[in-house]
């Protein structure tokens, strides 16, 4: 699984996997197919510091990706 936490990062990562980077509609995230199965793929702002995600939005992305290992 990949953790991307920033807009430029995120913005380098979705133009060089353009063409393996899809959106899986049923469940909520973006999976990198270049490899022999689908690894997901978040994109978030910064985890912490002065622009970072707010406590609630942290807790769900947590979840989330929790829900994405299962």
């Amino acid at each position: 699984m990949y953790v991307v936490s920033n807009a430029f990062g995120s913005q380098v990562v979705r133009d060089y996997l353009k063409e393996d980077l899809v959106w899986d509609k049923k469940k909520g995230f973006h999976c990198y197919t270049g490899m022999e199965k689908k690894v997901p793929v978040f994109f978030t702002s910064m985890l912490s510091g002065q622009r970072a995600l707010d406590r609630w939005s942290y807790e769900r992305l947590v979840w989330h990706i929790k829900q994405a290992v299962k």
